[in-house]
């Protein structure tokens, strides 16, 4: 299992503070499914909780966060994360469980949580070094795409992955259907990597975790 950074700031929460702090209900998805979670842990590792948390959300003053449109799947990575201080992905984790980490992934994203994204890109480098040759799937590329931004370093690794392995050459039957979704960008800068390594690009393993960094994101 892949371990989490210390948090998302320089400092570090005691358990003793955050399990003595007030909870708060979050309810996610359109089933509107209930966590109930620590305040001082959610502002601690994520920018979004600490605004909501803040009083700039209406929503919180019946003591409940509502945020439908994510995946419970993704939230479920997430409250594991900040509790535990590890993610469930593996190098074997099955395709469902790939899946889900790039959902888990987008969603630290969005709420703002660095160290969540660290720990995974962690994964997803020792993943994509490997000898399983595995890469990231066309379905998973479309995602990532529409919704990181255009310098996140996961879209980064994924082109380098695509373009060391030479995969536009090794394309399934069923994944050349899935190709036709693939976005315009990534097929561009897919074709200016390709053409940076050369006819004989480097091994994937060449490219090091601490090629894959990010700036940090401010939360207002």
């Amino acid at each position: 299992m892949a371990t989490q950074e210390p948090s998302s700031s320089d400092a570090v929460l005691l358990p003793s503070i955050a399990a003595t702090s007030p909870t708060v209900i979050v309810k996610v998805g359109t089933e509107g499914k209930e966590y109930i979670l620590h305040t001082e842990l959610l502002k601690h590792h994520s920018g979004y909780f600490r605004g909501a948390l803040s009083g700039a959300f209406k929503e919180t003053d019946d003591g409940v966060i509502p945020i439908t449109d994510i995946d419970t799947d993704a939230f479920d990575t997430f409250v594991d994360w900040i509790y535990r201080g590890i993610t469930t992905f593996e190098p074997s984790s099955s395709g469902k469980q790939l899946f889900n980490a790039y959902n888990s992934y987008i969603l630290a994203d969005r709420l703002l949580v660095p160290g969540l994204k660290s720990a995974l890109l962690g994964s997803y480098c020792e993943l994509f070094s490997g000898k399983s040759h595995k890469r990231p799937a066309c379905r998973a590329i479309v995602e990532l795409f529409r919704n990181l931004a255009e310098d996140d370093p996961l879209l980064r690794l994924c082109v380098d992955v695509w373009a060391t392995r030479k995969a536009i050459y090794k394309l399934k039957d069923f994944e050349k259907d899935e190709a036709s979704s693939l976005p315009q960008s990534f097929f561009v800068r897919l074709m200016l990597r390709m053409n940076e390594l050369g006819q004989n690009p480097p091994s994937v393993g060449t490219f090091k975790r601490e090629d894959y960094s990010e700036r940090v994101r401010l939360d207002g």
